[in-house]
């Protein structure tokens, strides 16, 4: 059509062209063969209601094209969905989302927000890049739903703001997803771990969006965790047996229950030091402790290597340690070490006690677990 119309259009001007110079060439200006009237008023009005007409039908051949392509395009429904004909602001609470429909565009301006993408591509436009699921929205970018696609936009952080083109769903408060609610996780080694022991209640954040694997965990901590696998109720109560733990501590009902199980000693002094930092070899001896109270016979290798520094291990813990490793429940350091005095991170504790809870359910069901007894509660 493009073709047609540019031919067209050069015909005319080469005929205007050659017609002039005809009469120019052919006749004075008294008596020219063709006259400039009959040139101007009659042939090239023809042409130019020629190339109207022309024009006029490939626009509307064109519109016609791309008004099918838009009409077979998915787009939402009327009814439900929200119009915003230009960027308009948007401000929602930790929780909230907006949905986008193609060829919806959004911008962060203020808090935190993630994207998840349903189907199709999403477009950061300010890289010309595709976004990959589950990513961070950078402030101030303009995120683009191509055609066909959805996503929903997450938010962190109370207050949040943005701006949004398109159709669009917005829900001012909403749930988070265990295994997206903590934003510190991205990308850190014990992800996993971290999510399957607080989609089963274990674990707590340090606030609604940030774990701190790498924060240090103390002993309370430690014992808190194990009892909640075990099943601990949190109003447990029976007599306080340490000097520095007390009844309306948050971690009294752990500590009192793992002291009565044999768990857990405490120290010569008759304390229990609850903030006091766990080390790795305390951690130890404590998860056997655990399997011994309640008759856990995990399985364990016999061909494992040794630690590299098992003469800086006490006494007191080194056969848990060598048993907790053969168990296959505490992996050493990269070079072969095990770090017997180091202090354990919170993605640590996970990583052990996740290892612990697998190794608990191939225990439950394998042959001691058919009889049924001497299973944990947890």
């Amino acid at each position: 059509m493009r073709k047609k119309l540019w031919a067209l259009g050069l015909c005319l001007v080469i005929l205007f062209g050659v017609l002039v110079g005809t009469a120019a060439a052919a006749g004075g200006a008294d008596d020219p063969l063709v006259s400039v009237s009959y040139l101007f008023h009659t042939l090239l009005a023809r042409l130019q209601d020629t190339f109207a007409r022309e024009t006029e039908d490939g626009l509307a051949a064109l519109a016609e094209d791309y008004s099918a392509r838009l009409d077979a395009l998915r787009l939402p429904e009327e009814n439900g969905w929200d119009l915003a004909d230009g960027f308009v602001p948007l401000r929602l609470e930790d929780g909230g989302s907006v949905r986008m429909a193609p060829f919806g565009t959004f911008l962060l301006s203020e808090g935190v927000a993630r994207l998840h993408i349903y189907t199709g591509e999403v477009i950061d436009l300010a890289e010309s890049r595709v976004c990959r699921e589950g990513e961070l929205l950078i402030p101030n970018r303009r995120y683009f739903a191509a055609e066909g696609a959805e996503a929903l936009i997450r938010f962190y952080a109370s207050g949040s703001a943005g701006f949004v083109d398109g159709r669009y769903l917005a829900e001012t408060t909403g749930d988070f997803d265990i295994s997206e609610r903590f934003l510190d996780l991205e990308g850190h080694w014990s992800r996993g771990q971290v999510v399957t022991l607080a989609e089963a209640g274990l674990v707590k954040g340090m606030d609604a969006h940030h774990f701190e694997p790498e924060r240090k965990v103390t002993r309370a901590m430690f014992v808190t965790v194990l009892g909640r696998m075990y099943g601990l109720h949190e109003d447990f109560t029976a007599p306080i047996g340490f000097a520095d733990v007390h009844e309306g501590d948050w971690f009294a009902p752990y500590v009192t229950w793992a002291s009565i199980s044999g768990v857990v000693n405490g120290y010569e002094d008759g304390t229990f030091g609850p903030n006091r930092e766990i080390t790795r070899e305390q951690m130890a001896l404590i998860l056997i402790r655990y399997c011994e109270s309640y008759e856990l016979l995990l399985p364990e290798e016999t061909h494992v290597p040794p630690f590299t520094d098992e003469g800086r291990i006490s006494a007191w813990a080194l056969e848990a340690v060598l048993k907790s490793r053969r168990c296959g429940l505490i992996n050493g350091r990269e070079d072969g070490s095990f770090d017997p005095g180091g202090t354990a991170t919170r993605a640590e504790m996970c990583a052990v006690i996740a290892r612990l809870m697998e190794k608990t359910e191939e225990w439950k069901n394998g042959t001691n677990g058919d009889t049924g007894e001497n299973q944990p509660v947890g």
